[in-house]
């Protein structure tokens, strides 16, 4: 996936977390840790799914899916891509 992807992603998550200016998010400190809490956590699953355009499955709506950064941009790209490759079949 894009850095650019990235950095839209981090540009989320940034508006759901307590971070230092300037400071880089670290992909394997638990959002817990960074002041996301459980109302938080639909929103940032709703705005995640209005900007790319993707839709969590119930599986996926799991604490291990929003245990860390790492861990919930692993399920986006995955779900990016699963959107893309669906497309892709659509358009062929």
């Amino acid at each position: 996936m894009s850095t650019k992807q990235k950095d839209k992603f981090r540009s989320v998550l940034d508006n759901y977390i307590s971070i230092d200016n300037g400071d880089e998010i670290q992909f394997d400190r638990p959002l817990t840790e960074l002041g996301l809490d459980s109302v938080a956590v639909i929103q940032l699953m709703i705005d995640i799914e209005m900007t790319f355009d993707v839709v969590f499955p119930d599986e996926l709506l799991s604490a291990e899916t929003f245990e860390t950064a790492g861990s919930l941009w692993a399920v986006v790209e995955s779900l990016m891509n699963s959107t893309s490759d669906y497309q892709q079949d659509e358009t062929t």
